[in-house]
């Protein structure tokens, strides 16, 4: 069976191409007036469409909201947030 990325197909009303931008490499590298509302808007109802309808993860995510409403603070998280590349681990600094 081969692998399939989320990254590499639509997800719900997210077209591919916005999907795609949703990896760490592109988003980390925003600025941040255009960090926030991607990431917002975005990145984060990626996440909350990850897995089946019925799955349990996308039942508990189904009424998530992204509650960080300052550009600063979500660029000061996202500079402390390092990716082990060999990994895939995330390191807080």
């Amino acid at each position: 069976m081969k692998f399939e990325s989320v990254f590499d197909k639509a997800a719900g009303d997210i077209p591919k191409k916005e999907v795609g931008k949703c990896r760490w490499s592109y988003r980390s590298l925003l600025p941040g007036e255009e960090m926030l509302p991607f990431v917002r808007d975005v990145v984060f109802k990626l996440i909350r469409s990850l897995g089946s309808e019925m799955s349990s993860f996308t039942q508990y995510r189904q009424n998530d909201i992204f509650i960080i409403l300052k550009t600063l603070l979500l660029k000061e998280t996202i500079k402390r947030i390092t990716i082990c590349g060999r990994c895939g681990v995330f390191f807080i600094q």
